[in-house]
């Protein structure tokens, strides 16, 4: 018991006699394989959330990639639109 207390899950009680002590004996094992499992669980469930937080931050890091080269891609489109306006002497501006 206080290897389990100690969180070693892998200990059982070591169970000999067909009385009370041997039914408290299961009764402990029954609780030590729930934890165990409760914690694979747990385990689980942040492994599936540490991805989901990647996967949303690539998504969001590629959206500003995209946001910034759009945006960069119109300011130089209408840059060029100037100059060529300018190179004929078209407009003051």
């Amino acid at each position: 018991m206080e290897k389990v207390g100690k969180g070693d899950l892998s200990q059982k009680v070591q169970l000999t006699g067909r009385d009370e002590l041997r039914l408290v004996g299961d009764r402990f094992n029954a609780m030590v394989e729930q934890v165990e499992k409760a914690e694979q669980e747990r385990i689980t469930g942040l492994r599936r959330f540490a991805s989901s937080m990647q996967r949303a931050q690539e998504e969001e890091r590629a959206r500003i990639a995209r946001e910034l080269h759009d945006d960069l891609c119109q300011r130089l489109s209408g840059m060029k639109f100037r100059v060529e306006v300018f190179g004929r002497g078209g407009c003051t501006g």
